[in-house]
């Protein structure tokens, strides 16, 4: 069995004023309305710390939600003309910007929905949803990392480093 160590991090938020674009938090967003880029077994370094990042989600949850993106000027994001995300040219207007690995670990565990944090109107949804109003809420919200609400697009860094998960023998 797979052990996982999660470093605990103090996370921040910073918001401008001018976002052009709401914030939801929707506790049980549809995985299967999601575009993504898929990811192999293995990560490019060959190591297999996904297995340890799905034993952590088994057991105590999934922490930290899903960034999906749904507002204009990030639809388009994820690619560019020498290396264009293929799955941009799916009927999907859910991009999931943040948090592939873990969508890779909730698949395997075959659930059907998961926490995200979503940008752009949801009106096409037909999902429980909590519109973000202040920083402090969204701080509650995201306990991994920094986050950045610029006037169009989300910046998200300083996540959890798979280097702090232990690689399964």
């Amino acid at each position: 069995m797979s052990r996982a160590k999660y470093v605990e991090r103090p996370s921040r938020v910073t918001w401008d004023p001018k976002a052009q674009y709401p914030l939801y938090y929707v506790p049980a967003f549809p995985l299967a309305l999601l575009r993504y880029r898929d990811l192999e077994e293995k990560d490019p370094l060959g190591h297999d710390w996904r297995s340890a990042l799905m034993a952590d989600i088994q057991a105590r949850g999934l922490k930290c939600p899903l960034l999906v993106c749904n507002h204009q000027s990030m639809r388009n994001a994820g690619g560019s003309l020498l290396y264009p995300d293929l799955a941009m040219l799916l009927n999907k207007p859910w991009h999931l910007r943040v948090g592939r690995n873990r969508r890779w670990a909730l698949e395997k565990l075959q659930a059907k929905t998961a926490p995200c944090i979503v940008t752009g109107h949801i009106d096409a949804l037909d999902v429980e949803a909590e519109l973000i109003t202040t920083p402090e809420r969204l701080l509650e919200l995201w306990p991994d990392g920094h986050m950045s609400v610029d006037r169009d697009m989300v910046h998200v860094y300083g996540k959890c480093d798979p280097t702090a998960y232990e690689y399964p023998a």
